[in-house]
């Protein structure tokens, strides 16, 4: 079942291929070290710089939304549009990690002065209140959704430009099975750029 997912007469990911069996399971692997990764980088906090709980939750929690939202849509995008899906895919994931982060730090950075100009504690990204308030954490996940969904537009938008699909198959080119590409774009890439941002964020915070 698993390798009629992959066969077509250039040995590529079929449409279906991300979202088959094989393709859940690289996904389930990739979330499960991710969140063990992020409970690791906070034991590795010295303490007195350690978050409480309740806002660590917040914080990741709102993260693992983003997350899941940038997530399904690359998957529902890349299904979408005729051609390779795992390079589809692969072209959104390297867009949203690059592209996409720079326009998330600005907006952050953006709400950030809005809450200091208006006293707005709700915008303030990472700020909770005293104590901590569930309502400002919904507040902040609406704002932080909203602006990755501003972001997907953009970035979908600079798919269209056909250099991004050269660039993919030129990465890809040296791969021709189809389930070491769909392991490559699901698996090692996702993983490699997440541990890499926790080691910036790790060396950065010491």
């Amino acid at each position: 079942m698993m390798n009629g997912m992959f066969e077509d007469s250039n040995m590529h990911c079929k449409p279906n291929a991300l979202v088959g069996n094989f393709g859940w399971f690289l996904q389930g692997l990739l979330a499960t070290l991710a969140f063990l990764c992020l409970i690791i980088k906070r034991f590795c906090e010295p303490k007195y710089d350690r978050r409480p709980w309740k806002v660590w939750f917040f914080d990741t929690s709102k993260q693992g939304l983003g997350s899941l939202l940038m997530h399904s849509a690359n998957l529902l995008l890349a299904g979408q549009i005729q051609g390779d899906p795992c390079k589809r895919y692969m072209i959104h994931f390297l867009l949203d990690s690059s592209f996409g982060l720079l326009m998330i730090f600005f907006g952050i950075r953006f709400s950030q002065h809005i809450a200091r100009v208006k006293n707005w504690e709700s915008f303030n990204f990472g700020e909770y209140g005293k104590p901590e308030s569930v309502r400002i954490w919904l507040i902040q996940c609406g704002l932080y959704l909203s602006l990755l969904c501003c972001v997907k537009i953009v970035i979908t938008l600079l798919i269209s430009l056909d250099i991004w699909l050269v660039l993919t198959e030129f990465i890809m080119s040296p791969f021709t099975d189809p389930r070491t590409e769909l392991t490559i774009v699901m698996f090692i890439i996702p993983l490699f750029i997440n541990v890499s941002k926790l080691q910036k964020h790790y060396f950065y915070d010491h």
